[in-house]
């Protein structure tokens, strides 16, 4: 497997509130830094689950993002036990431009996975999740809506898997998340 071009400016092993970015290397005339940013924040109170959640891999779809920059200002360190990691704009320059793809490479993140190290912007990023932070996860929570484009319904959508007893935990899940409809 070859390393992600991505590095994050947190260290996923410490406990504490941390806000950081995950840098992806990407020369053009838009970011003089030499990177383009992807806000990242881990909030770790010792041993425990990780649950990982992500918004934002349509920069269209404004919902996911403002829900979970709410929940990290909710979010207490002592009502937590284990890690939550949490990206509220995962296709950051998509964010930035309200684009349902990213303006820097005319990609949907979400039909990008499982990514390539070496590929565009956007399969970078999605190497990362598949390499990083989903190895890392117990649990996955990824907020979509319908953009600017769509309306949907509010559901959950757990994935089926062969094993029986991932996909019951997928489903309990869905259900605690108390929306409505599972699909």
């Amino acid at each position: 497997m070859v390393k992600s071009a991505l590095t994050s400016t947190i260290d996923f092993g410490r406990d504490g509130k941390h806000v950081g970015d995950l840098c992806i290397k990407w020369s053009d005339n838009s970011v003089p830094l030499g990177y383009h940013p992807v806000p990242i924040i881990s909030l770790r109170n010792g041993d425990g689950p990780v649950v990982v959640m992500f918004a934002g891999t349509h920069g269209d779809e404004f919902e996911g993002p403002s829900a979970l920059m709410r929940l990290v200002n909710d979010l207490a360190l002592e009502d937590i036990t284990g890690q939550v990691i949490i990206v509220p704009g995962l296709n950051a320059p998509a964010v930035r431009a309200s684009s349902r793809v990213s303006p820097l490479d005319d990609v949907n993140l979400n039909r990008a996975f499982p990514g390539d190290p070496k590929g565009s912007i956007s399969a970078q990023i999605a190497y990362y999740v598949e390499t990083v932070l989903l190895p890392m996860a117990d649990a996955v929570l990824d907020l979509h809506s319908g953009g600017k484009a769509s309306v949907f319904a509010a559901c959950t959508l757990p994935t089926r898997t062969e094993d029986p007893d991932l996909y019951a935990k997928n489903l309990e899940l869905a259900e605690m998340f108390g929306l409505p409809l599972i699909w």
